[in-house]
């Protein structure tokens, strides 16, 4: 009675599932599905965004060709250098030079600013004056960048871990769009450069967490193909970024581009190891609608393989093959990387290719 029951209400218990890898759950949904196929393009159209954000300071930060610029009444040079007479003032790129057409007699810094010959806006060089003694600040951008991913890998795949994929990247991804709009219309250069640290931080948590959402949602024989999808995306979302660079070539206007994740849902993987089982009931229920399914066949082949597990002794104690989450499992930290040897190899080799 309490089988058919279970049948019926189409509800697996944390024990149960315990004993049965997800992988099988996923083949018997049907990994080939419309379900698979929806999100696995919801995943691959946002790579894209995130790369973007890595790379868009070699467009937004691009050096504009300039010069010292003059008085604005066009006849204040005389408060600079005095009576020039005959004197030459050349307007260089960052000093204002007097000469005698043979040597610089003078020279004093662009007093009046600097003449551009591209629009304010076509560059944050042009907009801030990042030149000259300043252009430290536009090179700090893109290190800060680096810096914040830095940080945002560690802190985001914790937070991944902890309390779900869906929930950090859908998060992380409004930051990101709140973040490229205040990039796009930043006051100054300091305000800029803060912006590009925390971009730097919100996209590895798009990144991390998509990446890992996107390995949990096939069984395992389907992970070099992953791997090829998201590699030939990323190459081709780059070779990409340098046309959609060129339509938006204003940079105000090149950061608003953003793609949504809220509708996705939350790997069946992770609800399954943190035993939230109802919401891994309503995703299974949801696979098997868009894959045309049967819920009940599908319970009921789980129950029947887990009625053969039993009929074959596979005991609780004996079981060599359990879920990652179970609390019998040993819970791994980052520092645990150092200490297993397959996994530094692993990440030696990840770190160096990066």
């Amino acid at each position: 009675m309490e089988e058919q029951q279970k049948k019926e209400d189409g509800l697996l218990n944390k024990e149960e599932t315990d004993t049965l890898h997800v992988d099988q759950i996923l083949r018997a949904l049907n990994p080939r599905g419309r379900y698979q196929i929806l999100h696995i393009l919801l995943v691959l159209l946002g790579i894209p965004s995130a790369g973007f954000q890595l790379l868009s300071n070699v467009f937004i930060a691009k050096r504009v060709p300039h010069r010292c610029a003059g008085p604005p009444d066009g006849s204040g040079w005389s408060d600079i250098f005095g009576d020039t007479g005959n004197l030459t003032i050349v307007q260089g790129r960052c000093k204002l030079l007097l000469t005698d057409n043979s040597s610089v007699v003078d020279s004093a810094p662009c007093v009046y600013g600097h003449q551009y010959k591209m629009p304010e806006n076509a560059s944050v060089i042009s907009q801030f004056d990042l030149v000259c003694d300043m252009d430290w600040l536009a090179r700090l951008s893109q290190s800060m960048v680096i810096a914040g991913q830095g940080v945002g890998v560690v802190i985001n795949t914790f937070l991944s871990d902890r309390f779900g994929r869906k929930t950090v990247l859908v998060s992380t991804s409004f930051c990101l769009l709140g973040c490229g709009l205040a990039v796009a219309y930043a006051p100054n250069a300091i305000v800029f450069v803060v912006l590009k640290f925390l971009i730097g931080g919100f996209q590895q948590g798009i990144l991390v967490s998509k990446a890992t959402l996107f390995v949990e949602l096939l069984p395992v024989e389907y992970r070099s193909v992953q791997s090829w999808l998201s590699g030939c995306t990323w190459g081709f979302s780059m070779m990409l970024f340098a046309f959609i660079a060129f339509c938006f070539r204003l940079r105000s206007l090149f950061f608003q581009t953003y793609e949504n994740d809220s509708f996705m849902d939350e790997s069946l993987r992770w609800l399954i190891a943190n035993g939230k089982m109802k919401q891994a009931q309503k995703v299974i229920r949801r696979i098997a609608r868009m894959n045309k399914r049967s819920e009940t066949t599908i319970l009921q082949q789980i129950q029947e393989k887990l009625v053969l597990r039993k009929e074959n002794g596979a005991e609780d104690s004996e079981r060599p093959h359990k879920l990652v989450g179970q609390e019998s499992c040993q819970r791994l930290s980052l520092l645990d990387v150092l200490k297993v040897k397959r996994l530094l190899f692993n990440s030696v080799c990840l770190w160096f290719c990066w």
